[in-house]
Parts: C-alpha cells; structure tokens; sequence
C-alpha cells in the first residue's frame, strides 16, 4: 500500500508541478495541548498558529515560522478564562502584517461572551481580553469566528441561542477600529428559511462592500450549505442561496460548516454533504450580480464511494483557490488538497500532503494563502504539523493585480479568437500552456489572437514590451 500511494503522490505532484516544502512539527509537547490548529500569515507571509489544550484549565497558544522552526509557544487567552478548545468550536485568526487578532468564547456560563485577544507584536505577546458582545446573562454562544475587510474592519460571528440553548441564530458583530469598539450583535440568517445547524461552524468573507457569510441550514432536518451575500458592508444579508440541492435528510448534526472565498463579483464555498448516500466534499459558485449559482460538483469525483471526505478548508487570492479537506482513502484520515487557478470553476487534480508512511489519523486541517504559496496545518492526537506548497510562478503571477489592471482578454472563455486590450507597446507576445511551457512566441501585428487550433484548457498570454511583461489567464473552450 505505501508503495502505491507514493506512486500516485509523484504523478500528482508532477502533473502540476506544485512544490512542497518539508513537514514540520509546531508542537509535540502535550504541556502545551494540540486542540484545533488554525493558521494566518504575519507579514512578510510569516506563518502564525494557533491551537488549543483541552482539561480542566483549557488554554490556548500560539507560535510563529521562526527559521525552519516554530517558536516557542506563547499563551494567549489569561488563565483567569476559561475558553473554548474543543475539536470543532475552538478559537479562530485573522492577521494583517504583524496584528493578530484571535477570537474565542468562554465556558463560565457567568461570564459566557465573545472574547477578542489581540497582538500587535506579530505575535509575540497579546493583550488582556476584550468581550466584544453585549448577551445577557443566560444566553448562549457557540462557533466563533472572525474575517477581516481590505479597510481593517473586523467581523465577528458566532451562533446564538435562548437559555435553554432553542432558537439559534447567526449573530454577527462589526468593529470598525480593529477591535476597540463593537457594534451590537445583528441576525445575519434572517432572510434565509429555517435555523442554522446549531453544531456547525460558519464562516464569512468580507471584500469591500461585499460580505458572505456561509453556513449550514436546518430545515425540518434537511441541512443544506447557504451562502448569504451582503452587498451593503453586512447592513443586510438578503442575498440567500442555496447552494446544496442534496437535501441531506439528517436528524443528529453533521457538526461540519462550510468555508468560501469572494473572487470579484463570484463567490465560492465549499462544503461536505451525505446526500447522496456518500460523505463528499463539494464545491458551487454563486454570481453576486446575477444570483446565478453554479452546480454542486465533487471536489474529487474519482474516489471510491467507500470513501469518506470531511471538514473542508478553503483559502485563496483572486481566482487561486485551495480547498483541503480530510479523507480515509488510505485507510486513516489523510490530508488532500486541490487547487483552482480559475476562480473555483474547475480544479487540478488532488494532491497529497499528509505523510502516509505511518499509520496515523489526520484532523483539523487549515490552510492560508499569499503569493503563490499555500500554507497548511494539521494534527493527530500528540503532534501539530506545517507544511507549505508552491504553486508555479505562471499560476500565482495570473491573479496579481498589477497583470489585471494592465491589461484584458476577452471573451474569456474564448473558442476562436481572443482579443487584446492593452496600453503597453506589446513587443512580444507568447502563449503558455499549464505546465509553463511556451507553446508559441511571436510579434503581433493586431490585437486579434486565433486560438481556434488549441484544445480545449487553461493557457496564458504573456505580453511584453517597454521593459516589462504581464500574464492573464484564459480558458480555451
């Protein structure tokens, strides 16, 4: 068997000649506990993680890529808390250069809020504890997470519900300084049918004036994937689509969310569903102009139904997209990921990342993103894992904004001609397949490319001229 897998790693990893860096461990050390790992990038693509330790005196930690180690790590929730670790509802992070800001809920039902610890160190110390929410006594939370806008505005959510732990809602909190002042908590599901999940963790994209939040709705027991889009800064998320037509029919709780990622006026989410009688991990899109949505559609539709695939993690920058996510297809849960270079419209095969020479269970998968390098972490039951993987310089140099405000291709998709819009003095043009090869060079005399003879795929224009060059992506259909 492991002769096997190694084979289908190699031919994965040369197919898309992605990179990956060598494995290493964030923690072995049980003093420090090993509960949930999340990730965010300090500056300078730094990664930083987080993770809990579960007991009687829950605390959570953190520790940043120093070298080729992580640092020791640095408690961040005060031993006067008590916070949430658990293997599912355990602290989130966001970052922007070097702040950190890591929310978390607390157990003493006397003190049961949403809690933001912040560092403006990159890590290095964190502040008292700020309660963020005004609930009153005797409500509850649960799930909490945080997203950032390209302003600095922060987002935090989390599922609240009555006393008696009834009638949950998707509650959502604004701070506008980077944490010194909170809006009150506002409904964001209440266009949408139905409760959300009560154990299933949501998550929520900010980009501008348009925010979506993804979550997993109840129905009378059928939970689908939502996405509620915004497009007035979270004012109101009456933007509902259902992204999910499974149905999934289940009386106890996936305890399973659904992440996304905003690529222009597109929004993508991927999810895990039991629907069809098999736990898949899929994927759909949803147009925020038009509200059109596209299929839901196996992220890796080549497995056996034995199978199980679970809790997705998904990170991006323009249309690059990694989704990761766990599956037993050896055996014990490993770690898979997939990668879009077009938005989350198709994805590039499935590639490996856990070590599958020892038997051993992997959970708690995350993954960060930033020039052309994918970040992810993991663990097991006694040790917490990094590994990043390099995407080609063709593909991550497609997404920069410098290539898209310089110039455009269109129509994209394009099937006979494409058309160049550009103000640069193209002095060469080149056309590039996948794999970074150049399928062709030339002087162009007009703006107007015949691509009618290529197959069907993604390719690159390369233009350049004036002593500089950019790429755009197109797609051959």
């Amino acid at each position: 068997m492991k002769n096997i897998i190694l084979v289908i790693f190699i031919l994965l990893q040369t197919s898309f000649l992605f990179s990956q860096g060598n494995e290493i461990i964030i923690n072995d050390d049980s003093q420090y506990g090993f509960s949930r790992p999340r990730i965010a990038l300090l500056d300078n693509d730094i990664p930083f993680v987080l993770w809990g330790k579960t007991g009687g005196s829950p605390k959570v930690y953190g520790a940043k890529l120093v070298g080729a180690n992580f640092s020791t790590p640095v408690q961040i929730v005060p031993d006067s808390m008590r916070p949430r670790v658990g293997g599912l509802d355990g602290p989130n992070i966001v970052s922007h250069k070097d702040s950190v800001y890591v929310v978390w809920g607390n157990q003493d039902m006397a003190n049961h809020h949403v809690f933001l610890s912040r560092s403006f160190d990159g890590g290095n110390s964190f502040g008292s504890a700020i309660q963020t929410d005004s609930l009153d006594l005797g409500e509850n939370i649960e799930y909490p997470g945080i997203s950032m806008n390209n302003d600095g505005t922060l987002g935090l959510y989390f599922i609240k519900s009555d006393p008696s732990w009834n009638n949950p809602t998707q509650s959502l909190i604004t701070s506008y300084d980077r944490g010194n002042t909170f809006s009150k908590d506002s409904v964001v599901n209440s266009f949408s049918p139905g409760l959300p999940c009560e154990c299933c963790q949501g998550s929520m994209e900010m980009q501008d004036s348009n925010w979506v939040f993804y979550y997993r709705n109840n129905v009378s027991n059928i939970r689908n994937t939502y996405s509620l889009v915004s497009t007035d800064y979270g004012n109101n998320f009456d933007g509902v689509y259902e992204m999910d037509d499974d149905d999934w029919f289940i009386q106890s709780c996936p305890s399973s969310g659904p992440e996304g990622h905003i690529v222009g006026d597109n929004s993508f989410v991927a999810w895990m569903s039991r629907g069809s009688g098999n736990t898949r991990v899929l994927f759909s899109s949803v147009n925020m102009l038009t509200g059109v949505t596209s299929p839901a559609t196996y992220i890796d539709p080549n497995v056996s139904s034995s199978v199980v695939q679970n809790y997705p993690s998904v990170a991006g920058s323009g249309d690059t997209i990694a989704v990761v996510w766990q599956d037993n297809r050896y055996l014990a849960s490993s770690v898979f990921t997939s990668i879009s270079i077009d938005g989350g419209q198709s994805f590039m095969g499935t590639t490996l990342i856990s070590d599958t020479t020892v038997l051993m269970s992997y959970t708690s998968i995350d993954v960060a993103f930033a020039n052309g390098v994918f970040h992810y972490v993991w663990k097991n039951n006694n040790k917490i894992f990094y590994k990043n993987m390099t995407i080609p310089l063709i593909l991550s140099a497609s997404t920069d904004q410098a290539d898209i405000n310089h110039f455009s291709l269109f129509p994209n998709p394009a099937s006979t001609e494409l058309t160049i819009e550009t103000e640069l003095k193209v002095e060469k043009l080149s056309i590039i397949d996948i794999r970074g090869e150049i399928i062709k060079s030339f002087i162009p005399s007009s703006k107007i490319i015949n691509v009618e003879v290529l197959p069907d795929g993604i390719y690159f224009i390369k233009i350049e001229g004036d002593d500089k060059s950019f790429i755009r992506k197109f797609i051959k259909r």
